[in-house]
């Protein structure tokens, strides 16, 4: 078996469908048994592709990071400060024309992630504040 792991992109796919199938779906049904069950799809569809979108685009950049899954004190702020630059360097670098096809794979992979998690972060947040709201008015009902 290969050490290097890249999750294919079907899997990804069919992730990111579920995630935006269960919003579609979660205004349609008054059950409580739906809506739960919708919530959990939701919750662990997008998990599953924000975690399969960082484990493909990891394998890709790791090369150009000095970053190892062994290494105790990995400063988080650093390794995000790296990863914008990164991204601002291929972008610069395919708006100059002087990209190769993995910088723009890369661009791509990190552009739908970026895309992806804004929109799953979004949905969660508010998916929260609907579930707080219901509880608080159904206390004071």
């Amino acid at each position: 078996m290969s050490s290097k792991y890249r999750p294919e992109p079907v899997t990804i796919i069919v992730s990111m469908a579920l995630t935006a199938l269960s919003v579609a779906l979660m205004g349609m049904y008054v059950s409580t048994w739906v809506t739960i069950l919708l919530t959990f799809i939701f919750f662990f569809a997008g998990q599953a592709a924000a975690t399969l979108y960082w484990s493909l685009i990891l394998s890709l950049i790791r090369d150009n990071f000095d970053y190892s899954k062994a290494k105790i004190d990995v400063n988080h702020f650093i390794f995000c400060y790296k990863i914008i630059r990164f991204y601002l360097t291929i972008q610069l670098k395919i708006l100059l024309l002087d990209c190769t096809i993995t910088d723009i794979i890369i661009f791509g992979y990190l552009s739908s992630f970026i895309g992806f998690l804004l929109f799953y972060i979004g949905i969660l947040i508010k998916l929260i504040y609907v579930l707080f709201q219901k509880i608080n008015l159904a206390f004071y009902s």
